[in-house]
């Protein structure tokens, strides 16, 4: 039995090959029970536009933050769906 909630968490530069020319995505990694599935989001960035998980030096940033919102949000729907359906169980620890 399953006994963590599923972690969500932005990825960029995963194959740290990103440079001043050239930029990399940002994915959603998405970890359960030590597995990990990447999605890309379709957002490229170069390295100076990234710092630390927050989005810099950028015209969007507004939009391309509310883009990684909905994709995460919409993410976890999903994953509360399946928690439904049984897909994924999930035991409840209260200290």
């Amino acid at each position: 039995m399953n006994n963590k909630f599923p972690q969500i968490h932005l990825i960029y530069n995963r194959y740290k090959k990103a440079t001043d020319e050239k930029p990399a995505v940002i994915e959603i990694r998405v970890t359960h029970n030590y597995k990990q599935k990447y999605i890309s989001t379709g957002i490229w960035l170069y390295p100076n536009q990234w710092d630390s998980g927050n989005i810099v030096n950028c015209n969007n940033i507004i939009e391309i933050s509310k883009t990684l919102d909905k994709l995460v949000t919409d993410i976890r729907q999903v994953i509360y769906e399946m928690i439904e359906e049984g897909n994924i169980d999930r035991m409840l620890r209260i200290n």
